[in-house]
């Protein structure tokens, strides 16, 4: 398994999955992987080359927050009532 990485397990990589058995998560194939992958399979990770293949226009999200312009007051509560 080339294109994928093992994520929040440690070796021998051994799971047990429901309708499918007890799976070596290190002796499957790319082709098996990404299959698992793609249903939800949380301990399966695609290298940083192969995601590229899967979504060539990803682009890395930019950090910086984007500040929002203010619009007058925050409204205010009445006192006395509680929503």
């Amino acid at each position: 398994m080339k294109n994928f990485e093992l994520v929040g397990i440690k070796s021998p990589g051994t799971v047990n999955l429901p309708n499918l058995g007890t799976i070596d998560l290190e002796k499957i194939d790319d082709k098996k992987a990404e299959q698992l992958w793609r249903q939800g399979l949380p301990f399966l990770k695609p290298t940083p080359a192969y995601r590229k293949k899967l979504f060539p226009d990803e682009k890395p999200l930019d950090p910086t927050p984007t500040p929002q312009p203010m619009k007058g007051d925050p409204p205010t509560r009445k006192p006395g009532k509680k929503k």
